[in-house]
């Protein structure tokens, strides 16, 4: 949950984290029907324990990235899996691969991948799909070694693939090393696909993605008109999640500008989800958000019985840090009223929940 003093939250992030236990049950589900059939298939044990022993070792800042690591596994698993399937002629060299792929060295497979694109990507046409997959198993290799190599074969990937999911990962992966230009071309390719080639979820995607670029970059006009449009499709979409994550993301940024006006109906729907759903840190983070933004707009009132409420949902789940927070928002509207004993009291049960 974003309060107002906390950064927006990419699109991606969100996705990835809101997917990932999804794809990962599809992938192995996969594995575990395919393994029954193929001579050479690695069982589901075999390469989740290849995949996070691969993922364990000493990794570049960018794997460190909860969502980026958990795109890397979800890519990492098919790129193995797919070794058991190719059409490669020296059995050999798949068996070599596998088993160096076990003691955590990549080359092997490399080669293969990059042999096979090569292959593919030469036969025109025709192979163009095939090619682009090769060149999306080889970057995720490359993406434990070599990182410019790796983003190089992504992106030959997307242009191959004409992929909307890859293209918002390529961007997603350019925006989390501060690529501001490159992320945004990235994000725009899905933007410029024919209507009817591209699901309205990687939209959603690509458009709350650009958003927070535009975020970060203090473009702050841009990134409503994206976050607002990403809202729009997720809306269409019925996807509640994806309208709760652009709710947040709007308010955040319409907090920063002070538009406490527009921030308010937001806090107030994401309080009746939060509400209605029983997610009480939630529920309590938003009543602190709507008390901060009618202090703001000098509805001392209104934001006295908010911080109350706040203060009551953190004591019912036994957070005593954050109503110690909510106890000092408090004594200072009350110092702002000029009720000095009750901004005293307030301080006072504040330093008391602070005390370890």
């Amino acid at each position: 949950m974003l309060s107002l003093s906390m950064l927006l939250f990419p699109t991606f992030l969100s996705e990835v984290n809101m997917v990932n236990k999804y794809s990962l049950y599809f992938l192995i589900c996969y594995l575990s029907i395919f393994s029954a059939t193929n001579l050479y298939a690695l069982d589901r044990q075999d390469v989740q324990a290849i995949t996070e022993n691969l993922l364990a070792q000493d990794a570049d800042e960018l794997l460190k990235n909860p969502a980026i690591h958990a795109l890397q596994f979800n890519n990492l698993v098919m790129a193995i899996d797919e070794l058991s399937n190719l059409p490669f002629p020296a059995e050999n060299q798949r068996v070599e691969a596998i088993e160096k792929l076990r003691q955590g060295d990549t080359s092997a497979a490399v080669t293969i991948y990059q042999h096979l694109f090569e292959q593919h990507r030469d036969e025109g046409e025709n192979s163009r799909q095939e090619a682009a997959m090769m060149a999306k198993h080889l970057s995720s290799l490359l993406l434990l070694t070599d990182i410019t190599a790796a983003l190089q074969r992504y992106e030959q990937a997307a242009y191959l693939g004409n992929n909307a999911r890859w293209w918002n990962d390529l961007g997603s992966l350019w925006l989390a090393q501060a690529q501001f230009d490159k992320a945004e071309t990235a994000f725009n390719q899905v933007l410029a696909l024919p209507e009817n080639t591209v699901e309205q979820d990687a939209l959603a995607v690509a458009t709350g993605n650009l958003g927070h670029l535009y975020w970060q970059q203090d473009k702050l006009d841009k990134a409503e008109e994206m976050f607002s449009r990403s809202l729009q499709i997720n809306e269409a979409l019925n996807r509640q999640q994806g309208v709760l994550l652009q709710y947040k993301n709007l308010s955040t940024l319409y907090a920063k500008q002070q538009a406490w006006q527009k921030a308010i109906p937001l806090y107030n729907k994401l309080l009746d989800y939060y509400r209605d759903n029983d997610h009480q840190q939630e529920v309590a983070e938003q009543y602190g958000d709507l008390g901060m933004a009618y202090m703001h707009l000098g509805d001392l009132f209104t934001a006295e019985s908010m911080l109350l409420k706040s203060i009551e949902s953190y004591q019912s789940i036994g957070d005593k840090a954050n109503s110690a927070v909510q106890y000092r928002r408090l004594s200072s509207l009350y110092e702002t009223q000029g009720r000095t004993e009750e901004s005293n009291e307030a301080r006072r049960k504040s330093l008391a929940l602070d005390k370890p």
